[in-house]
Order: C-alpha cells, then structure tokens, then sequence
C-alpha cells in the first residue's frame, strides 16, 4: 500500500515541477519576445550572472528561483512591463503553493512579497 502512495506523490511533485517549467519558460519566452534573445542581453537586464540566468531560465530540475532572486528581479525599473507580469504570476502561484513548495516555503514568500511588487502597474476600480 505504501507503494501506491509513494507513487501518487512521486506523480505530484512532477505535476507541480512541469508547471513550473512552463510558467518558467513563459518568462524566457516574454523576455526573448522583448528583445533580450541572448543570455547576454538577459543577463545584463536582469542585472544577474550568466550561469545564474541560465539555471533560472534553463532547469526544469530546480526548485525554481528563490525569494531573493525575485525580489531582485522586481526590484528592476527597467524590467519591461510583460516580463514584469510573468514574474509575477509565478510569484503569485508559488504563493498559493501551486508549485509544490511546503507551507512553511509559502509562508515565507508570501511574508517577502506582503507588499507586492512597487512598480507594477497601479490598478483603479471602475465603478
């Protein structure tokens, strides 16, 4: 019996993994469709070492960035506003726990980015 459960979860973790490659390589995608098509380019915008934007970028067998690397990401003035978006809604799933990531890894993104992201576009109500 424990089997099946050892593989149920084994099955989770690549659900949670393969969707967050893909929400990864929808920021690559963004930022090649932004005009930073090479590692160079990305990694000059994202103010990064190479080998650091290619992990970020490239892996699918990580864990993903790290609070601290996202904050650094939107801490840029100068990221374009659609890579913007992207980081966020990873930031955004990763704090529902859609990735995988334990509840004490959500509470502290969720703690790190309490104040969201200061240069994303302000939203007004239309009434």
């Amino acid at each position: 019996m424990g089997n099946v459960t050892e593989a149920a979860q084994a099955a989770a973790e690549q659900r949670f993994k393969k969707k967050q490659a893909s929400k990864i390589a929808e920021i690559h995608r963004v930022l090649i469709g932004a005009g930073f098509d090479s590692l160079d380019k990305q990694a000059a915008l994202l103010k990064l070492g190479r080998s650091t934007v290619w992990a970020l970028l490239h892996s699918d067998t990580r864990v993903g960035p790290s609070n601290r690397v996202l904050k650094h990401i939107l801490a840029l003035p100068q990221l374009p506003p659609k890579v913007r978006l992207k980081v966020n809604e990873y930031i955004q799933a990763k704090g529902r726990g859609l990735y995988g990531h334990g509840a004490k890894s959500v509470r502290s993104l969720r703690a790190q980015f309490k104040d969201g992201d200061p240069f994303a576009p302000k939203r007004t109500l239309v009434a």
